[in-house]
């Protein structure tokens, strides 16, 4: 696999109710980020846009239509498309399929960090925040993987109940890292993904 893509993985991987963030507070903060995750999970599409906190710079932009289809779009980089368990890459002007592990696209969907929620991860209510002027609830939360931990925070809408944000500090392979992202385009017919020529 492209190593620039490895980033991406694992944020997404750490990272992806009826009921309002706002209403969740009062509640079990794992049971209610657990939920906002769930959520976002039956989103039919969404964009998904990294920053490297260290660099301050835009490290991919995931655009994810479902129920199976990512468009991966790295700075400096041809852009890769996932349709099931096989990549699309483009290859001096010619598109390589490239199978990908199975399992690989459990980790796009979040299946890790939610199973560590339904596991009893611990998760903090911290409070009020805002992602532009969106209000939302902000919980902290730990998930680890082997030698790999990572803390991290996310930002909850108020009004939807989806994942608006979230960041992520720990260190993978021995390297620190820190990283954003933002959730937008929240069912938006405009993403559409199709396999290359």
């Amino acid at each position: 696999m492209n190593k620039p893509l490895r980033p991406t993985l694992l944020l997404l991987a750490a990272l992806l109710s009826t009921g309002t963030a706002t209403a969740g507070a009062a509640a079990d903060p794992r049971q209610e980020l657990h939920k906002a995750f769930v959520q976002n999970l039956a989103l039919k599409s969404y964009k998904a846009t990294m920053t490297d906190l260290q660099s301050n710079r835009t490290a991919s932009t995931v655009e994810f239509q479902a129920p199976n289809r990512y468009r991966i779009t790295v700075p400096g980089q041809a852009v890769s498309v996932i349709i099931d368990d096989v990549m699309y890459m483009n290859h001096d002007g010619k598109t390589m399929r490239v199978p990908m592990p199975k399992g690989t696209i459990g980790q796009f969907r979040n299946e890790a960090t939610i199973a560590d929620l339904e596991k009893g991860a611990r998760v903090t209510s911290i409070g009020p925040g805002l992602v532009g002027k969106e209000p939302a609830v902000k919980y902290g939360f730990a998930t680890a993987d082997g030698a790999d931990q990572a803390n991290s925070t996310a930002w909850i809408s108020a009004r939807s109940g989806h994942v608006l944000m979230v960041e992520t500090a720990g260190k993978h392979g021995g390297r620190a890292y820190a990283m954003r992202v933002v959730y937008s385009d929240f069912d938006s017919p405009l993403i559409r993904i199709t396999a290359p020529d």
